[in-house]
């Protein structure tokens, strides 16, 4: 008989767990439960979905509809599991939909339930204004409650990364602000230089941080609504709430059959991610890990680890023989224009363990003068690391490197140990990139983005965009004179001498063709037709024509998206193996990771954009971006 292997939880770690059996062992019956309505979904995208930088379709990787169909997977949402009975090997699960329960055998089981948010335990918390960043559903209403009640004021209770992610988006859609903690600078977990720049970055942005707060409870209004949040420093008024003081694990039903749990109270499992019971597997940020910096059990609740300790559980339970030896933490987050990492352990975490640690501030610069965001204009920004004298001096060793002993945490901006010097000594991957720095484009970009423009709008635009790119772009082409006769005299005239074909990536390229024909409306067309295939990411081709003799000419290969460069750098192949050897890649928004991905792969080619956007989501779509840009253009979904 097949071997049987329920999974419980449908977030990070459950959905890692039943691919990985099911692709170790195919022949067995893979069963996932999920409470909720939706798997698999980013829980850290959350604060930018309430913005508006993220849509809703995006924060879910899977359905149960896919993870059938691809994975092989019997995936159940909206079923919870009420009991666990190991000695039975059993689970009562309970139908939300219809309210019956069964009873469901298995061989072996992954235990996968994740963390759940603190509470703060007053009257109030359960009203329908205060809200917590956890889970899609609370996300979705409370995108719903802002779009509904358009809320003036909001109280975050909480200074750590998802207060400090609400605070930023709350006030991109115009809230006032203001952050409660129970510490006097935000972010505990980071060093004293970095906390304050983090909080200089709230206040210069007009959010309101109350340091060393303790709240005392909620007023509430005559509609049910918390109206203040009460401290011993005063109230303050909310016309929305949202509590974010961190997370513990959700090990209850595994606590309650008798599975060992630490000291956080989440469940403790070996290298195998075997727990204390025979055949029972655990998962995730229901479970302690070992830190790897400190050499001891720890809760680190982050989708990252918990996805690589579900494989390893997920392909034991299938009679495999992996192990998951640890993790080292490792967090990033945008404070409005400050990014902030840490990795590692902080200061007070590396003494405790027993690390005769140092701190060490070190300033210097993360990007080249050219590379937009490199701030060169102003003073350049602090960065702090930490290290153990007995394993050496060289702090930059210690962030960076393999030994991973040493706590790292710093601000972007800076590189550790590396100063101006490193920074021009460092290989500069967009080099090859101009950015077109037009008012009339940042104009027309501000149409785009809107995703209110309708398409006749986004295409009008497009190309008027695409004229004003077309004189930058062909700025320094060779002429050649001609006479010519007005009518009064003859005089000198010019031709072009480069003979130009303009090359655009189908479907999106076309909506840029028009505005470069109205300048060059000399130049041959030719056609290439990719498409990205969104699970891997990669590109596909299936159509291309082209003028005869590329050779000479220069091509302008136009594209309005470089996402993840796949297609871009694949279109240039192309074009290269057709004989092309002047070509210019063109678009209209350019992602960091495509321009790395276009230069590396061809440094020979020039690219041009009229911004560089911040970065790709999951799915690989640039951000902010605008979308689709073919789907936006033709009327396609």
């Amino acid at each position: 008989m097949a071997r049987r292997i329920l999974v419980i939880g449908g977030l990070a770690a459950g959905p890692s767990a039943a691919s990985k059996a099911a692709r170790t062992n195919p022949d067995a019956e893979v069963v996932l439960y999920e409470q909720g309505e939706a798997l698999s979904y980013g829980v850290c995208e959350i604060p930018y979905h309430i913005a508006g930088e993220v849509k809703a379709e995006d924060l879910a990787a899977f359905t149960p509809e896919r993870l059938r169909r691809t994975r092989r997977i019997d995936a159940r949402v909206l079923h919870r599991v009420e009991e666990l009975q190991p000695q039975r090997r059993t689970l009562r699960v309970r139908n939300l939909r219809d309210g019956t329960s069964s009873e469901e055998r298995f061989d072996r089981l992954v235990i996968a339930t994740g963390s759940r948010p603190r509470r703060l335990g007053f009257e109030g918390e359960e009203s329908r204004n205060v809200f917590r960043v956890k889970a899609l559903d609370e996300a979705y209403a409370l995108r719903k409650f802002v779009g509904e009640e358009h809320p003036r004021t909001a109280v975050i209770v909480g200074g750590g990364y998802i207060g400090m992610e609400m605070a930023d988006a709350f006030k991109s859609l115009g809230i006032d602000v203001t952050v409660l903690h129970n510490s006097s600078l935000p972010m505990k977990a980071l060093e004293r230089e970095t906390r304050e720049r983090v909080r200089e970055e709230l206040e210069k942005n007009g959010v309101r941080f109350v340091g060393m707060a303790q709240v005392a409870g909620f007023v509430r209004g005559r509609e049910g609504k918390v109206t203040h949040v009460v401290t011993a420093e005063g109230s303050f008024e909310a016309a929305i709430v949202v509590v974010a003081i961190g997370v513990e694990p959700n090990s209850d039903l595994a606590r309650g059959a008798g599975i060992r749990t630490g000291v956080s109270g989440g469940i403790l499992a070996d290298q195998r991610q075997q727990t204390s019971v025979d055949n029972i597997y655990a998962a995730g940020d229901c479970c302690e890990v070992k830190n790897l910096v400190l050499g001891r059990q720890a809760y680190i609740p982050l989708a990252t680890i918990a996805s690589k300790a579900g494989w390893t559980a997920g392909e034991n339970a299938a009679g495999g023989n992996a192990l998951f030896r640890g993790a080292i933490r490792a967090i990033a987050v945008r404070v409005f224009g400050l990014e902030v990492a840490q990795v590692g352990a902080s200061e007070d975490d590396a003494r405790e363990a027993g690390f005769d640690a140092v701190g060490e501030t070190i300033t210097g610069w993360s990007r080249v003068a050219a590379m937009p965001g490199s701030g060169r204009g102003g003073p350049p920004r602090q960065h702090t690391c930490g290290g153990d004298p007995a394993e050496g001096d060289d702090t930059r060793d210690a962030a960076m490197g393999p030994r991973l002993q040493s706590p790292f945490h710093a601000p972007l901006g800076p590189v550790a140990g590396g100063g101006e010097r490193n920074a021009k000594e460092a290989p500069n991957p967009m080099k090859n990139l101009t950015i077109i720095d037009h008012p009339l484009i940042k104009r027309d970009l501000t149409v785009l983005r809107d995703r209110r423009t309708n398409n006749h709008l986004f295409r009008t635009t497009l190309r008027r965009i695409a004229s004003v790119m077309a004189f930058q772009v062909t700025h320094d082409l060779k002429l050649q004179t001609r006479a010519v006769r007005t009518p009064l005299e003859t005089a000198r005239g010019y031709v072009l001498a480069d003979d130009i074909v303009i090359v655009p990536v189908l479907r999106a390229g076309l909506g840029l063709v028009e505005g470069f024909l109205d300048f060059l409306p000399e130049a041959r067309v030719g056609h290439v037709g990719l498409y990205r295939n969104e699970q891997t990411l990669q590109p596909v081709d299936y159509y291309s024509k082209f003028p005869r003799s590329l050779g000479g000419s220069l091509v302008l290969l136009l594209d309005p998206m470089l996402a993840t460069g796949g297609s871009g750098s694949a279109a240039i192949t192309f074009l290269k193996k057709k004989g092309a050897r002047r070509i210019r890649f063109v678009t209209l928004l350019a992602a960091p990771a495509g321009v790395r991905k276009v230069t590396t792969d061809h440094p020979d080619v020039r690219l041009f954009s009229c911004v560089l956007d911040r970065r790709l989501d999951a799915r690989g779509y640039i951000l902010p971006g605008l979308g689709d840009a073919g789907d936006r253009i033709f009327g396609t979904d």
